[in-house]
């Protein structure tokens, strides 16, 4: 958390996508993928996220929750990410998650689909227990 909290001080930083590494290979992640990283970001840029975003058919995705929130989250961050090399997560190869790669790809192509947020001027960012819900 150090490490993050470091890389946090720059207000102007509003998502962190970090490296990561394999267990029990320890191989360093080698794509810059948000999928194969950790992701790290303030919750008031979530919540800009809107709800609708993350159904399908009136029913919360049951795939590609990450990328759901992810792309938007980009869109609204222009100039305030960062991706760091360093490694900041292991992940257990055996705890794969196994999509099903039909649903997944019709699922990823409708959030491809939707039109792009607008990035954002401002973040405001407050001390944890002092954020509003505005």
């Amino acid at each position: 958390l150090q490490r993050l909290n470091a890389y946090f001080a720059d207000p102007d930083l509003w998502v962190v996508c970090g490296g990561a590494m394999d267990f029990p290979t320890f191989q360093k992640s080698t794509d810059f993928s948000y999928r194969e990283n950790l992701n790290v970001f303030y919750a008031k840029l979530f919540k800009h996220v809107r709800k609708e975003d993350f159904l399908d058919a009136g029913q919360f995705l049951p795939v590609c929750t990450e990328f759901a929130y992810m792309i938007p989250m980009l869109e609204m961050a222009q100039g305030h990410f960062h991706r760091i090399d360093e490694v900041l997560l292991i992940r257990s190869s055996f705890a794969v998650v196994q999509e099903d790669r039909e649903m997944a790809t019709r699922i990823e192509r409708q959030i491809r689909g939707r039109q792009a947020y607008a990035p954002l001027t401002s973040l405001q960012v407050f001390e944890c227990g002092n954020d509003s819900l505005q």
